[in-house]
């Protein structure tokens, strides 16, 4: 059996479709503010990435029967966040310097290389954030108080 290349991703859009479109529009919604570093994050994060990895991170979520993970997104979004600073940090021009990502400049080329070494911060500790402030399944806080 040989492999379907087109027909694996046509399965695979399928598949993080719904999971993508609720990404991106809660992405749109959190990084819409005013200043600069707000633009440079939604800038480096609407890249056109296919959403796998937070849809990964909800599908184990759902697997485990965590299934308001539309209400606390912070674990699948946090991934998102972690894996956009890393390649902001990897096209700086003290790392790979490359101008462009998936057809469109990079964050150092579109703003500046400070505020995209801000940016990849402000992603990595909004994906701390959300962590933060996603519950526990039922009944684990009480165990790790007893620990």
């Amino acid at each position: 059996m040989s492999f379907q290349k087109d027909a694996f991703m046509k399965s695979l859009s399928l598949l993080l479709g719904p999971y993508k479109t609720w990404c991106d529009t809660r992405i749109d919604a959190l990084w819409t503010g005013p200043t600069e570093l707000d633009r440079a994050c939604l800038y480096s994060l609407q890249t056109g990435g296919k959403r796998f990895r937070p849809a990964l991170v909800w599908m184990v979520q759902e697997a485990l029967h965590f299934h308001e993970w539309q209400k606390y997104p912070g674990p699948g979004l946090a991934c998102e966040y972690f894996h956009t600073a890393s390649l902001i940090g990897d096209d700086l021009p003290c790392m790979d310097n490359d101008d462009f990502r998936r057809g469109k400049p990079t964050t150092h080329k579109q703003f500046s290389e400070a505020t995209a070494l801000l940016s990849s911060y402000a992603l990595i500790s909004e994906g701390f954030r959300a962590i933060a402030e996603t519950p526990l399944p039922h009944g684990q806080e009480r165990d790790l108080h007893m620990k």
